[in-house]
């Protein structure tokens, strides 16, 4: 539909102009999908979402960095639950130790609290859409990855195959290899740097969808590397790959 702008061999913004008005005028352009207001609130409330948990989660590394290189490993599994801050508050530290520590407790708290209002405005707004509670309906697809879902895509009915919306969200297998050297293939993942596979396909929206798919499957991904990290570059350790299921 766009073969007079490819193969023309003057390309100016005026001769553009004229060959998308004519292919507009004869209809055989195609009209572009733009989000509703709805859907553009909720992909901000998850990008907010988002941000505040990798905020808490970088805190909570810093705080338990600090912690473990002056008392060694803990004996509490969460160092910021009920048990933990109490054994946090008995350790006899520095002065500058014990601010730096309280600080960053008090950080968790504000974060805590902040993910907790946009979690409920999410739930609020997610909750009208008879299309995310029919999600919520399957296995290992909570209210996050429904809304997610629901946010990147809007209405799934505007594909006419599921290959399709495979593509728009990035999440199709793709193969990378040079030469002979060993092929990655599989999705992009919330773990590697952001790769727009599609016009809805970024990280965040990824991210939530392949943590369900792994759920499913149970494959506890970060475990597995943790505990055989000299493994992790063999093709026997990698990660899941997810094909969309289509006939054959």
């Amino acid at each position: 539909m766009t073969r007079p702008l490819t193969s023309a061999r003057a390309k100016t913004d005026k001769l553009n102009t004229r060959a998308l008005a004519s292919l507009v005028w004869k209809g055989e352009l195609e009209a572009v999908w733009m989000p509703d207001e709805r859907c553009r609130i909720l992909r901000r409330r998850r990008a907010r979402q988002e941000q505040l948990v990798r905020s808490r989660t970088r805190s909570k590394r810093a705080s338990r960095g600090l912690q473990r290189r002056l008392q060694g490993k803990s004996l509490c599994s969460d160092l910021f639950g009920a048990k933990g801050r109490q054994w946090l508050a008995g350790l006899e530290l520095p002065l500058e130790q014990r601010a730096s520590v309280d600080a960053g407790i008090r950080q968790v708290e504000f974060l805590d609290a902040e993910i907790d209002a946009v979690e409920k405005l999410i739930a609020q707004q997610a909750l009208s859409w008879p299309e995310i509670r029919r999600l919520m309906t399957v296995p290992c697809v909570n209210l996050v990855c429904a809304a997610s879902f629901i946010a990147a895509v809007g209405n799934p009915n505007r594909f006419l195959a599921g290959r399709m919306l495979v593509a728009y969200l990035g999440l199709g297998p793709k193969v990378k290899q040079s030469r002979e050297a060993p092929a990655r293939s599989g999705p992009s993942q919330s773990a590697v740097p952001p790769r727009r596979g599609g016009p809805g396909g970024s990280s965040l929206h990824r991210g939530a969808l392949t943590r369900s798919a792994a759920h499913l499957l149970r494959a506890h991904q970060g475990q597995a590397r943790a505990r055989h990290g000299n493994r992790r570059h063999r093709p026997q350790a990698r990660g899941l790959v997810l094909v969309h299921a289509h006939p054959r």
